[in-house]
């Protein structure tokens, strides 16, 4: 039951004072060292040249021993660090301090900015070749593309960095690569692959003595442990990471640390000592504003609550971390990231592209200056050789020429006596083609004229197809609601029945129990106890056959003892009534295997009356187990019929679960499937498939509702998923009498129906392909008369 808004805001209030609380309890000193390294470098900083490798090396440590600490100042410095590297013409620290800026912006939880700086560190880095940050670059993004759930692009560029490391002897950095991949293989649920990867990373770690570094592999190592449900093996790794953290003091390792120990001890139902580690968790997040490490804390919080049966808490902290993870993950991020890394690409293309244009111009000069020297040379040899040859054919030519410049003055004559005949056609085809023109242009006002008829009508036709579609909707929904009302109907009988009983028991036996208890003594009273214990446990059913013959043994059993004398019930005993009374509380078993305990309850005073107020005390238990048990079955159609109707909000695909999917379709159809109809389900181990959910709740729907027309409802509907070239395929079989062979080239025409008129419009399964089609998936059936059908449906994993 969903709590009142003022019940709601107390707790909230309460929550929030305990965290204050915990807070001042919790909360560490700064680390004394650490300040006096931050001042010293400040120190430094003063004195160094604006613009020099110096300045630019100093702010970039300065970032660096900042960054879990105090954001903005760590960013203030990184970004400075950049400008005076660039000043200084240093691309090793240009690259360096761009990585560090990345690493901030991804404890801050703005992933889109990381992966900004950590791009821009790869184009400086690749531009001039400087190995070891080429493999901070790709590590890093390796780590920001693990975050965002995109492991295939993780592990590639994670494995590009180790060669880097590797070539330059780099171990902090091979460590570092060591660890993401087995985050990623953990991430993966590869475990063997990570556990490996954590174990190399370790042993580096361990040679450098990098206390902080073996942290957060002992803490990573533990992690896995917890993944794979073996806490008792992850509390010693996360212990021991945690050990490290506290005497280090650093406020994101003690977030971390404490929320997966927590996790660990969850795991093992030691919940209060969880719930005290995932508040310390929360405190050193907050406190430094550590948005992806306080995700993790609230989730876990909220997990805890849960298990500590506490549903007010744990919808606090669910309404938090959606909140929180709404903020840090959007698609307006996701394809900002995908726009920069398009960006570094077509960068790096470009500098390769104007380094070939380079090599080529300079091969293109030389070349040019070869070809023109030996053309300079050959044009010496063909002048000299030419003024010859003029010289002689010159005389020859000049008589040559005035013979035909005679010709064609004679050609000129007769030539512009045919141009004045062409101009005279020219003016006749002028004329024609006005005439042509006018035509045109009349026959185009025509086509507009019909093209503006032909919009009317595809207007109409499309505003007619709409209102066809959720007329189909609406008969759908119809049909479903009427099932829906029938199957409420029974468990609320059952609850109006179990109430008035309920009340007619409490008023016969309030005014009289207080005194019948009183009048018992302590045997009878323990006897009273034993009725109703033997009782309270007894929740097999039994048919009525069952129940006759252990009443019928009981009487026997009664007259057989009473005939030997070895009991004497009280006068005015009514055996029939006492057995019955027995059979029915389920305890007729029970007295008829231990006698003793019978032959004590018949020398009471007043056996029958002891029988009768304990049937009547265990009514009440009966009937309050019956209205749980209708209540919550309504309640369970209810929430399958808001989960089928709802609309999602906006035009986005939303992560859907198929096999669940499907499972609320027949929780639906529950009243109509359960009157003759046997439903198998064979369910494959399915990823959760990015899709419209409630178009393709009427897919199913409509299927289902087919199958079961097609059985007349009498037979069996069979169900099955499983995964296959890279899709979900989803199959949907009845054993009807199949789809004939002349209409099946029919069966997914618009208006096309095998039903009486007024059953069905004939755009369930058009509108079955389209919303397929629009998931860029397919449907297909195959059938055999006499047998079944069954419908398939291939939705593509993108």
């Amino acid at each position: 039951m969903i709590p009142s808004f003022s019940s709601f805001r107390i707790k909230v209030f309460f929550f929030v004072f305990c965290s204050l609380l915990f807070s001042n309890l919790w909360a560490q000193s700064p680390d004394p060292t650490a300040e006096k390294v931050v001042d010293s470098l400040e120190k430094a900083l003063a004195k160094a040249a604006e613009g020099s490798s110096g300045q630019a090396e100093i702010l970039s440590e300065l970032a660096w021993k900042l960054r879990n600490s105090d954001f903005d100042k760590a960013l203030f410095y990184a970004k400075k660090g950049i400008e005076a590297a660039k000043k200084a013409g240093n691309p090793e620290l240009e690259a360096q301090s761009n990585s560090f800026a990345g690493v901030i912006y991804r404890n801050k939880g703005d992933y889109t900015k990381a992966m900004g700086y950590y791009f821009e560190a790869l184009t400086v880095a690749e531009t001039h070749q400087v190995d070891v940050q080429i493999g901070y670059a790709y590590n890093n993004i390796g780590d920001l593309y693990k975050v965002q759930n995109q492991l295939s692009l993780a592990l590639e560029n994670t494995q590009k960095a180790i060669p880097f490391f590797e070539k330059v002897g780099n171990k902090r950095g091979l460590a570092y690569a060591y660890i993401r991949l087995a985050e990623i293989y953990a991430e993966s649920k590869i475990y063997d692959k990570a556990l490996v990867a954590y174990e190399k990373c370790l042993k580096i770690r361990e040679e450098q003595g990098d206390k902080e570094a073996i942290a957060s592999t002992l803490n990573g190592m533990g992690i896995l442990y917890v993944e794979q449900k073996e806490f008792e093996k992850a509390i010693p790794y996360l212990q021991n990471s945690l050990e490290i953290a506290e005497q280090n003091i650093s406020d994101k390792r003690l977030s971390g640390a404490y929320n997966h120990l927590a996790q660990a001890y969850l795991g093992l139902g030691q919940i209060p000592k969880a719930d005290s580690l995932a508040q310390r968790a929360r405190f050193f997040a907050e406190k430094l504003d550590a948005k992806s490490y306080l995700k993790e804390a609230l989730q876990t919080l909220a997990d805890v609550k849960e298990k500590a049966k506490q549903p007010d808490s744990a919808l606090f902290y669910l309404r938090a971390y959606a909140d929180l993870q709404g903020q840090m993950l959007n698609e307006q991020g996701n394809k900002q990231i995908e726009n920069l890394k398009n960006a570094y690409e077509l960068q790096k293309k470009q500098i390769e592209l104007d380094n070939i244009k380079a090599q080529e111009g300079l091969q293109n000069k030389i070349r040019l200056a070869m070809v023109g020297l030996i053309l300079l040379l050959f044009g010496f040899l063909a002048v000299a050789y030419q003024n010859y040859r003029k010289q002689k054919k010159l005389y020859a030519l000049l008589e040559k020429k005035q013979a035909e410049v005679k010709s064609q003055n004679q050609n000129l004559a007769s030539q512009t006596q045919e141009i004045q005949e062409q101009n005279e056609k020219l003016q006749a085809s002028e004329e024609e083609l006005k005439q042509n023109l006018e035509q045109m242009k009349e026959a185009q006002m025509e086509i507009e004229s019909q093209k503006e008829v032909l919009e009317d009508m595809l207007f109409e036709l499309k505003t007619a197809q709409s209102q066809l579609v959720q007329a189909e909707k609406m008969a759908t929904l119809g049909q479903l609601v009427a099932n829906i009302a029938h199957e409420i109907n029974t468990p609320m009988a059952a609850i109006r029945s179990c109430s008035q009983s309920m009340a007619l028991t409490l008023e016969e036996l309030l005014p009289s129990l207080p005194t019948f208890l009183k009048s018992l003594s302590q045997e009878d009273f323990a006897l009273f106890q034993l009725l109703i214990q033997n009782s309270l446990p007894h929740k097999e059913l039994l048919s009525t056959k069952e129940r006759r013959n252990l009443k019928y043994s009981l009487a026997d059993w009664l007259d057989q003892n009473q005939k030997q004398g070895k009991i004497s019930p009280p006068l005015h005993f009514e055996q029939d009534r006492f057995a019955d009374s027995l059979t029915e509380m389920g305890t007729a078993a029970h007295f008829l295997a231990n006698s003793q305990d019978l032959v004590q309850l018949l020398q009471t005073q007043n056996p029958i009356l002891l029988v009768d107020t304990a049937a009547s005390v265990l009514s009440l238990y009966k009937n309050n187990h019956t209205i749980s048990a209708a209540t919550e079955r309504a309640s369970k159609i209810i929430f399958a019929l808001k989960s089928y109707s709802r609309q999602e909000k906006g035009t986005a695909k939303q992560k859907i679960d198929i096999n669940e999917s499907l499972d609320t379709t027949l929780v639906i159809y529950h009243n109509t499937l359960k009157q003759g109809i046997e439903v198998e389900k064979k369910w494959g181990i399915l990823p959760q498939l990015e899709a419209f959910g409630d178009e393709l709740n009427q897919v199913w729907a409509n299927l289902i509702h087919n199958a079961i027309q097609a059985m007349q409802g009498k037979g069996r509907l069979t169900l099955q998923t499983m995964v296959k070239d890279n899709a979900i395929l989803v199959g949907i079989s009845d054993t009807g009498a199949g789809i004939a062979l002349d209409i099946q080239e029919k069966i997914f025409e618009p208006f096309f129906t095998t039903k009486k008129v007024g059953e069905g419009s004939g755009l369930g399964l058009d509108i079955v392909r389209k919303i397929v089609e629009k998931h860029e998936g397919k449907i297909w059936f195959e059938t055999q008369v006499g047998e079944g059908t069954t419908f398939w449906v291939r939705l593509p994993i993108l």
